[in-house]
Order: C-alpha cells, then sequence, then structure tokens
C-alpha cells in the first residue's frame, strides 16, 4: 500500500506473508510523516488483511506514534513491535 500527495509519495506500507502467529507489516515513512497518513494506511491494511492472525508492525520508536495508536496497533512491550488483534 502506498499514499501520494501530488505525485509525491509520503509512506508505503509492505506485508510479509509469513508462516507463524503474526502477518508483519513494514511502515516506510520519513520521521516526520502526517500521522493522519500513517493511520489511514494502516486502517486499510488492516481492513485488506482481515484475518485470525495478529498484525506486527516494527518502527522506530516514537515515530508516528499517534497515528499508529489510532489506527488501532498497541505496544506489546517487545522493542519497537506494535500489534493490532483483528
Amino acid at each position: 500500500w502506498a499514499i501520494f500527495q501530488q505525485d509525491r509519495l509520503e509512506a508505503a506500507l509492505f506485508w510479509q506473508p509469513a508462516g507463524g502467529q503474526a502477518n508483519p507489516l513494514w511502515l516506510a515513512a520519513p520521521a516526520q510523516v502526517d500521522d493522519a497518513l500513517v493511520r489511514a494506511l494502516l486502517s486499510h491494511a488492516r481492513q485488506d488483511l482481515q484475518s485470525d492472525r495478529l498484525l506486527l508492525i516494527d518502527y522506530p520508536a516514537r515515530q508516528s506514534e499517534a497515528g499508529i495508536r489510532e489506527a488501532g496497533f498497541r505496544d506489546e512491550g517487545a522493542r519497537a513491535h506494535l500489534v493490532a488483534h483483528q
């Protein structure tokens, strides 16, 4: 998934299908990205990836925290891993 504004890539989210209990997501965005864009991107992915498995995002601590949490992710205490329960 990707978000563009005025033909400029603002953020991208990649899903890595994997075995195990979680679906890993990788967020690529600049440190100062708008939290609303991050929230929209992650919320869209959550809708597309509806399953019984957790969604796991590994992203630098304290970056886009509000947008990530508003999309339904919460800190599970392991480094910068944030988890959304479907």
